[in-house]
């Protein structure tokens, strides 16, 4: 560049500085609330936030080549689409900020910012800098236009920022070339587009945007255009190539009909859905009210050629496009303003690709720029142009535009405002989402989680409930709307079963789940789980009939349904009661100074146990007192020992079956007839819970909660062997964070068997992964606050654990003889 070129450029920047300066400051009038807000929808599939890891973010600038052969969205579940520029945009984030939403929002508006700097003189490029006013006017409609407030607000929507900002620079490169015949901006362009379509393939519009922007805005030398066109498809075969070369992993997108029923159709069924779309996205950009997050089925009704709305929309699209096609020569800039549009939004609007959620704000970002082109040239011929035919009115439409632009600016504001979180999103937009399935799940899903934290902090029942009604009464709305999806059934299962109690009805749903989807992990689980609580609460009753006196019958009839029903009833409630047992010994330890007040606290808090079940009339607190006092030595060392929560259950229940016997079922039903239909029942729940836990392990072997299970299932049938294997069966599982624990369980099974030194053995194991813990935990620096925080939490337990171990493992090698072990151990537990 010559020095009259350089100074050239610097007076052409320093005549439009104020216009930059102005981009940025409006950028973040609109959007700089954003920056209070917290991680939001689909966050978590894209970077690293406080209740989720990304694999490849976390690694920081150091994980960068891994990000070039992974997927965008990756967890145990989905694995797909490739934006490598958009994922290393976070991870250098992260390498220097951490989880902080605050930066990431931040960086969001900055990118909306520059991209509206950089379109502002890629326009006055386009079309020559006498006409800035159109320039200005284009880059404001485009900057205030409310359907960006998803874009800008939702943190994985960075992918569209950054595939607009480099599409907008390869752009502008290949004007340059065009011009200039600069190779460099021939290299740049390629450059570009290859990062554009990097971040987003949304970026592939802009392919077919610079032969129509060269077409309209310069004398075509067909040379000179193939030889760009030719650049910049090189760029899309060479995304194509890294996305199949790279890329290891396969895709794993489940499709589901809710999120867009176009996808079971055949191409002639989209064809006027393709209509409605545009009209759909064409009334955004027009009136961008009421804005949602999601559309979706059946908020966006499935058009076919009944709909009027297709024929309108086919006709405005028949007459823009034809009119601007007919008037082509003229290279007229309104005509350039329809054809981008059209081109911008057609890839969304359901034709060739369904698309996820039928309608998507963030799917028109690049679009909108054509409508605003569009709608800027209008103003600017009829107010701006000399010969306008309003030029003398300019400062009414100023004045229209401050307006507008006060409007848009309080619209934007509220949209930020909901974004602020999931739960605060889901919210805000339920009411223009009333026919939407996913956005009553994924509200329902919020109200759950809410549930479950606040009852996790202890607040009051009816405080923890209102959210638990309102996730039921969402989850029943998408019911309502659609009934063939199995997570619904799975989450009204859980709510059901965690909250209410409500077995039987959480034995439906989770039916219907696995009903629905057998390959569903967590629904057939769910499934086996309560079919193992059923399980358990005639193994229970079972045994607590069988220390009831024999009685005479020798009848082969069967109970008879109303008994069987209170039968049900009660065993269901006992087991209740024995879930219950450890917290109620628990708090009666808690603040206890000496073995009276604990005495003490265990009767009262057992009397409110056995009350809140409404069990008080079948339990004698006479009876109870008076062996509390007289065994008080044997409560205090079962204590100890760690199985007073059995001892206690076994003596309520037997008292309160005994009592409910007499009084409630002996009139129509023996002992024989309860114990038989109890067993029948027992041998049902059996049957199904083996099948459905046991499926987990082959739909995921990583997943923990069946080994638990399992383990407990064997460990009550004192079937010890078999406990050894489903904890060995565990501990070849890599991904588990904690072996220590499956060698325990091992170590007390091989106690069980009077298998000493194997139980020793793996007592030794799990000293050892109780202190590779530790070890990992003390030092993991790096974690954010938060994660260091839970991290504390674990380690204390940790420690707690190894403590408890470190007494059994002194036991056993005095009961072994080996003693300098056993000072070893001792010396440990002093230090610990």
């Amino acid at each position: 560049m010559s020095k009259h070129e350089k100074n050239t450029s610097n007076l052409k920047i320093g005549k439009f500085l104020p216009y930059y300066l102005g981009i940025f400051v409006l950028a973040f009038i609109f959007y700089g609330n954003s920056m209070k807000n917290e991680y939001s929808m689909d966050d978590n599939l894209v970077t690293s936030t406080y209740n989720s890891k990304h694999p490849t973010v976390e690694g920081g600038i150091a994980s960068i080549p891994k990000i070039f052969t992974s997927h965008f969205v990756v967890n145990n579940k989905q694995s797909y689409a490739y934006r490598p520029v958009t994922t290393t945009s976070f991870a250098i984030e992260y390498q220097f900020f951490g989880q902080n939403p605050t930066v990431s929002h931040f960086f969001n508006i900055l990118l909306y910012a520059i991209g509206i700097v950089v379109l502002f003189r890629v326009l006055n490029q386009i079309w020559g800098e006498e006409k800035y006013i159109l320039t200005v006017l284009s880059c404001f409609i485009f900057l205030i236009h409310p359907i960006h407030s998803e874009v800008v607000n939702n943190i994985k929507s960075r992918d569209e920022l950054l595939s607009f900002l480099f599409g907008i620079l390869a752009l502008k490169q290949a004007l340059n070339h065009y011009d200039k015949k600069k190779i460099l901006s021939l290299i740049l362009s390629f450059v570009f587009i290859l990062m554009s379509l990097l971040s987003k393939k949304t970026g592939m519009i802009f392919i077919a945007l610079l032969p129509l922007t060269l077409y309209y805005f310069r004398s075509i030398n067909l040379k000179r255009v193939g030889v760009i066109v030719s650049v910049v498809v090189v760029g899309f075969v060479v995304f194509k190539f890294m996305g199949k070369t790279l890329l290891s992993d396969p895709v794993a997108r489940v499709k589901y009909y809710f999120e867009n029923p176009l996808y079971y159709t055949g191409f002639a069924d989209r064809i006027p859905m393709f209509f409605y779309s545009n009209w759909y996205y064409l009334s955004l950009m027009i009136l961008p009210y009421p804005l949602r997050y999601y559309y979706g089925y059946d908020q966006v009704p499935i058009a076919d050629w009944s709909n009027p709305l297709v024929y309108l929309m086919l006709l405005v699209m028949v007459a823009s496009v034809g009119i601007a096609v007919w008037r082509i020569k003229r290279k007229e800039i309104w005509g350039y303003g329809v054809l981008f549009y059209f081109l911008g939004i057609g890839g969304a609007c359901n034709l060739l690709f369904p698309a996820v959620g039928i309608i998507a704000e963030r799917f028109a970002f690049i679009a909108s720029l054509g409508f605003s082109i569009l709608v800027a040239y209008g103003i600017y011929y009829y107010f701006f142009q000399q010969e306008g035919k309003f030029a003398n009115s300019k400062n009414l439409i100023k004045i229209t535009l401050g307006i507008l632009s006060v409007v848009c600016l309080g619209y934007v504001f509220n949209r930020n405002k909901a974004w602020k979180t999931d739960t605060s999103l889901y919210k805000t937009d339920i009411v223009h989402l009333d026919q939407s399935y996913k956005a009553h799940n994924m509200l329902g899903q919020a109200y759950y989680t809410e549930g479950i934290q606040l009852a996790s902090q202890n607040s009051p029942a009816n405080v923890y409930m209102a959210k638990v009604d309102s996730a039921e009464r969402e989850f029943l709305a998408c019911l309502s709307i659609y009934d063939q999806y199995a997570v619904t059934f799975n989450n009204l299962g859980a709510l059901n079963y965690s909250f209410r109690g409500n077995v039987d009805t959480a034995y439906y749903y989770f039916s219907r789940a696995v009903e629905i989807d057998s390959n569903y992990l967590e629904a057939s689980y769910n499934l086996g789980n309560v079919e193992f609580w059923n399980w358990k609460s005639y193994f229970y009753l079972i045994d607590a009939i069988k220390t009831l006196p024999s009685d005479s019958s020798t009848t082969n009839k069967k109970i008879d349904p109303s008994s069987a029903k209170q039968v049900d009833m009660l065993g269901s409630t006992l087991e209740r009661l024995r879930s219950n047992c450890q917290s109620t010994i628990s708090n009666s330890a808690n603040g206890a100074t000496d073995n009276q007040t604990f005495l003490s606290n265990l009767k009262n808090n057992t009397l409110s146990l056995v009350a809140s079940f409404g069990l008080k009339t079948y339990f004698n607190e006479q009876e109870f007192e008076q062996i509390i006092q007289t065994n008080a030595g044997d409560i205090i060392s079962s204590y100890s020992s760690g199985t007073l929560d059995k001892h206690l259950f076994k003596f309520l229940s037997v008292q309160i079956l005994k009592n409910y016997y007499s009084q409630v079922l002996s009139q129509n039903a023996t002992i024989k007839q309860i114990e038989d239909y109890a067993q029948e029942r027992m041998n049902y729940f059996e049957k199904n819970l083996l099948p459905h836990l046991s499926k987990c392990f082959d739909l995921d072997p990583t997943y923990y909660p069946p080994y638990n299970t399992m383990h407990e299932y064997y460990e009550i049938k004192k079937d010890f062997q078999k406990v050894i294997e489903i904890n060995e069966k565990a501990l070849k599982v890599n991904e588990f964070q904690y072996f220590h624990e499956f060698y325990t369980k091992i170590a007390v099974a091989y106690v069980k068997l009077n298998q000493l030194d194997q139980a020793y053995e793996n007592y030794l194991l799990a000293l050892d992964e109780f202190d590779r813990n530790i070890r990992e935990i003390n030092e993991d620096t790096g974690a954010h606050p938060q994660e260091s925080q839970k991290k504390q939490a674990v380690l204390a337990k940790v420690i707690q654990q190894r403590k408890f171990l470190l007494k059994k493992l002194i036991s056993l090698s005095e009961q072994l003889g080996k003693f300098e072990d056993n000072q070893q151990f001792k010396s440990l537990l002093q230090s610990n």
